[in-house]
């Protein structure tokens, strides 16, 4: 009897762990008519997304197409293709948003080995609804071809209180702005970006704007063959914000710009080179730590004050 009962409690513990961690799969020979399981995979992040539970993971058995048109994002989520595959999702279409993440409450969202695909006017990761205590994780990932008035990834937060941002290990190139991060007043935005590319854009490779705060860091990044600048900190409440170890060239524009009085931008162990202005700040402070490599800029341009290292 009580191996009968200890089989059936193991039973039920399998159908629980199914739903209670919400994993769906997706496979580039799926079908939507599926229920997402590994053994009957969907075809589309879409069709997974609604066999997860909040909190819960999509998973792709190989690399493939997943999605021509929007995926919307109202719930917290990880989607990962995993070391070797690539999730694609090319869009042709002006106007159009391949990730729209736009929920009603705080989510935590994580795009990990995914290939965005896009094209002029249109956008890859954009926030239009993101909620106070919300986070954005991107890893691994490509976003390219989002160019003209689009971005790779339009990160703007909603209501007042606090968000978060990070993009590792990926590369965002030829969009209109690579990343643009845009909290409205009362929001602090906290930011992270290492190991990314973010070059070839039609304006822009990364903006820190809006009405709120951002603060946070860059390491080990390269910002290269902008049309405009490489980076802009104008958020109007304030840009916290530290540069090290990372690669300014290439930019037709500024190399590093602040143009906000509520800015403070330290500036650590970085090449700045070959743009058309290497560093200006319009207002605010730029801070050197007197270890960085300025060179070659058609203006090398000057920091506002250097502060020795500690």
């Amino acid at each position: 009897m009580r191996s009968f009962y200890t089989s059936l409690c193991a039973m039920a513990l399998i159908v629980a762990g199914t739903s209670a961690y919400g994993q769906a799969f997706v496979s580039s020979t799926g079908n939507d008519a599926n229920t997402c399981t590994e053994a009957a995979p969907c075809l589309t992040f879409q069709r997974a997304l609604t066999q997860t539970v909040a909190g819960g993971s999509i998973t792709c058995l190989n690399t493939g197409q997943y999605s021509s048109t929007t995926l919307t994002i109202t719930q917290s989520v990880t989607i990962d293709c995993h070391d070797g595959n690539s999730g694609r999702m090319d869009l042709s279409s002006s106007g159009t948003i391949a990730v729209n993440i736009d929920a009603t409450s705080a989510v935590h969202v994580t795009l990990r080995h995914l290939s965005l695909v896009g094209t002029s006017g249109s956008s890859g990761v954009v926030t239009t609804g993101f909620p106070p205590g919300s986070s954005l994780t991107i890893q691994e990932s490509y976003i390219d071809g989002f160019g003209g008035s689009g971005f790779g990834v339009s990160f703007t937060p909603t209501g007042t209180g606090r968000s978060s941002l990070s993009i590792s290990n990926s590369s965002l190139s030829g969009n209109g702005v690579a990343v643009s991060v845009a909290p409205p007043s009362g929001m602090i935005t906290s930011v992270l970006f290492t190991g990314s590319g973010m070059g070839g854009s039609t304006n822009d490779g990364l903006d820190l704007a809006g009405a709120g705060v951002t603060a946070g860091d860059m390491r080990g990044c390269t910002v290269a063959d902008n049309n405009g600048n490489g980076f802009t900190g104008s958020s109007a409440g304030g840009v916290y914000f530290t540069i090290e170890g990372s690669t300014f060239s290439a930019n037709l524009g500024v190399g590093i710009e602040t143009n906000s009085a509520a800015a403070s931008v330290d500036v650590a162990a970085s090449t700045i080179g070959g743009n058309g202005t290497g560093v200006k700040s319009l207002s605010g402070l730029l801070t050197s730590f007197g270890d960085n490599h300025i060179s070659a800029n058609g203006v090398n341009g000057t920091f506002t004050n250097t502060i020795p290292l500690q």
